[in-house]
């Protein structure tokens, strides 16, 4: 009894004053904070549920965030499986990853190693292809454009 009391505040120890027998300090204890823990249990299912991938997140953040959601349900006691966290973690792709959410979807027991390979590789080859469009893109604005007689890059027929 001496270590528990030892181990509360001043405060906690002032609620607990009265109560002799350290079992039942426990139990009053246990009531009064079962109530925050459930509460957290929801608010955590809730969130893991409502899981989504921001644009600016990348796929690294996302899947270590999800993995961090799962991690503090289980210390609370409400086990999250696998199976379960990579269906929260396809359900929260956007449509930026369309094209991949169907395949992974129909692949019920894919483990989360593989999942994480696979959406990394999906994120490297969407961020070359655009890298590719922008320098295509910006290659064209910036080409001089050669002008009537002497067809030399930005000269116009006045200066010819």
């Amino acid at each position: 009894m001496g270590v528990l009391v030892l181990s509360l505040t001043a405060e906690q120890a002032i609620v607990y004053k009265g109560i002799k027998k350290a079992k039942d300090i426990c139990n009053e204890i246990k009531l009064r904070f079962e109530g925050a823990v459930k509460d957290r249990k929801i608010d955590l299912m809730l969130e893991l549920t409502s899981l989504k991938k921001s644009h600016s997140e990348s796929i690294d953040e996302y899947l270590t965030r999800a993995q961090g959601l799962c991690r503090q349900m289980n210390e609370l006691g409400k086990t999250i499986t696998e199976r379960e966290l990579v269906r929260y973690i396809i359900e929260g792709l956007p449509d930026t990853f369309e094209s991949i959410v169907l395949p992974l979807s129909t692949n019920r027991a894919i483990p989360l190693v593989d999942l994480r390979q696979t959406l990394l590789n999906f994120e490297k080859r969407n961020a070359e292809r655009r890298d590719e469009f922008k320098a295509y893109k910006t290659g064209d604005r910036h080409k001089a454009k050669s002008y009537y007689v002497c067809n030399k890059p930005g000269h116009l027929q006045k200066d010819c």
